[in-house]
């Protein structure tokens, strides 16, 4: 993954066992302002891989045959598999660049030292399938909510549990907000956010008509907004999220064909934010976030569909699959460049796409530090 124009690098886990990391770069005089194309294809795992990681220098995966397998970005390297979970592994997540947590159905969390990989601490606490963790920003708290329908808060400083809450419904997911002052639990058909040190929600978001599959806090200037992915192949956007936050006031965009499985955010600087969704049909879109919002702002209605047109894009653009496990596009990619630079900019607020026709699971992203 080399030169200047590098931006960031998509990181993309498959049903079908195969890591793709996807390089995003400038592009000028072409259809789209970023061009999206693959830097590896690794077959990781025996099974559907389940979760994914980056954290610095290192990306985790993890997959239904219990196994954790880590890569230098760096060196492109495999560094080797991390096994002790008698289960599938639901949940990777890094605290820096120091320690590992992961989650599995065996509903226990292991702390993995980064510098020899060496196991550090078992939480337990769960009963039964844990489903998601996340780490606090400042990297000493966590939070874990499984199938017994309990949020479990843990000190990272010490490896114990600090407290926990009753949710009386099984979580799919939790997640911290950028600046570590609240937190949502994703269910499969409402999103509670909680302010931290605090019982009850603050905000309760209910789905309607659709189900929840995945969601994200981002913070774009003083604001913080939730994006919710949905069966139903849409996305919502929900803010800003303040006191003054009402449900009924949010935007629902449509630009894929099936659910959208993951929803990341990266603004590398503040002129140039970039939302990323990914759907398990293989499509990956990446949202100029300014433009999004304006073209929402000046909509008559709070439906935004252009599901159509990114499809019909998609299958212009969509990957040609290889066989080897590392890929080399320079020359067939320089090919598609010269057809493409011929073409006038597309009037939608997408700033590339790649369409790998693979079954998604889950998405990371790598900010380009490593590359």
């Amino acid at each position: 993954m080399k030169g200047k124009d590098t931006l960031f690098e998509v990181v993309v886990g498959t049903y079908e066992k195969i890591l793709y990391g996807l390089k995003v770069s400038e592009v000028k005089n072409s259809k789209f302002s970023l061009s999206v194309e693959p830097t590896f294809i690794i077959p990781a795992h025996l099974n559907s891989i389940k979760t994914i990681n980056c954290g610095g220098r290192y990306l985790a995966s993890g997959s239904a045959d219990e196994n954790i397998i880590v890569y230098d970005l760096k060196k492109r390297v495999d560094l080797g598999t991390l096994m002790h979970h008698q289960g599938s592994i639901t949940s990777l997540q890094f605290v820096g660049q120091k320690n590992l947590l992961s989650a599995s159905d065996d509903s226990s969390i292991v702390i993995w030292k980064s510098k020899d990989w060496e196991l550090l601490k078992v939480l337990r606490g769960h009963k039964g399938r844990i489903n998601d963790t996340s780490v606090h920003p400042n990297g000493q708290l966590a939070l874990s909510v499984g199938e017994d329908k309990s949020l479990f808060v843990w000190n990272l400083m010490t490896g114990k549990k600090a407290s926990s809450i009753n949710l009386r419904k099984e979580g799919l997911s939790v997640f911290w907000d950028p600046n570590g002052t609240k937190y949502a639990v994703l269910f499969d058909t409402s999103i509670q956010i909680y302010s931290i040190g605090l019982p009850d929600p603050q905000h309760t978001i209910a789905a309607k008509g659709t189900r929840y599959t995945s969601a994200e806090f981002i913070q774009h200037g003083d604001d913080t907004y939730l994006i919710a992915g949905c069966n139903n192949s849409t996305f919502h956007i929900y803010g800003p999220i303040n006191d003054k936050f009402k449900q009924e006031k949010h935007y629902i965009v449509k630009g894929h064909k099936t659910r959208v499985k993951a929803i990341k955010y990266i603004a590398k600087d503040e002129k140039n934010p970039y939302l990323i969704t990914a759907s398990s049909d293989g499509l990956v879109v990446i949202w100029k976030w300014d433009d999004l919002l304006k073209s929402l702002k000046s909509e008559k209605s709070t439906n935004y569909d252009i599901s159509e047109e990114i499809s019909s894009l998609a299958v212009v653009y969509k990957h040609k699959k290889k066989s080897a496990p590392e890929v080399k596009l320079e020359k067939e990619n320089e090919e598609e460049e010269e057809d493409i630079k011929k073409e006038d900019p597309i009037d939608l607020p997408v700033a590339g796409i790649w369409f790998g026709k693979v079954r998604v699971t889950c998405m990371d992203i790598n900010p380009a530090e490593y590359k």
